[in-house]
């Protein structure tokens, strides 16, 4: 769908990156930072698509990304994971900013769906994952501006992932008014819905049958 627009995206992206628009010395550095095949692989992430306004809509699958093993590893894995982790949220920002909302013309933000499904006690009993994951919560406000993130989607959250938002909300600034929270698929595939298209969703999150993710990076 929109092979057109996705392909413009990606070419405004690489873009970016080359020329450095919008991003400071610090940000240019981590994006320009090759990140380690195993590390892509453990943490993958997906462009689902787009949704009624334009805005790309990504997926991030974190309860099942182990932060644990390289908080415990530390040194160059624990750093390139991190940096892959900074990278990520950079490119959702900028997908958001080049693309254009087609009702308030104005550019769109992005959607982003965190699925958190197999999120385990084995990363909550952890005190530095808590703290790692709490961190990234000041990051998120850092790097976002008002405007960036049109819309979160926190889904099949669970009690131990609730202790963790309960513990970094506080962290997030304005952003946190833009993130809803579902537990069970009967309650966010009809949100989706809401705010996405179907035919812009894989069929695991209540796209038609068949329907995959638009592009995966892993």
């Amino acid at each position: 769908m929109k092979p057109l627009l996705f392909s413009t995206l990606l070419l405004f992206l690489n873009i970016c990156e080359s020329f450095c628009f919008n991003f400071t010395v610090e940000e240019q550095n981590i994006l320009d930072y090759e990140v380690p095949a195993e590390v892509k692989k453990d943490f993958p992430y997906y462009l689902a698509g787009y949704d009624f306004g334009g805005a790309p809509v990504w997926i991030f699958q974190l309860g099942r990304w182990n932060l644990r093993k390289y908080v415990e590893k530390g040194g160059e894995s624990f750093e390139a994971m991190d940096k892959h982790g900074s990278q990520i949220l950079l490119r959702f920002r900028e997908s958001g900013r080049i693309s254009c909302d087609h009702e308030e013309n104005t550019h769109s933000g992005f959607v982003s769906i965190m699925d958190m499904d197999g999120f385990s006690m084995s990363q909550v009993s952890h005190p530095e994952t808590m703290m790692y994951l709490v961190k990234h919560f000041k990051k998120f406000d850092s790097v976002l501006q008002p405007g960036d993130l049109k819309m979160s989607f926190i889904i099949n959250a669970n009690f131990l992932f609730r202790r963790v938002w309960d513990l970094g909300k506080h962290y997030l600034g304005p952003a946190v008014t833009s993130i809803e929270i579902y537990g069970n698929p009967g309650t966010w595939k009809g949100q989706l819905l809401k705010h996405i298209p179907q035919d812009q969703l894989p069929e695991i999150y209540g796209g038609p049958t068949g329907r995959k993710y638009l592009e995966t990076f892993d």
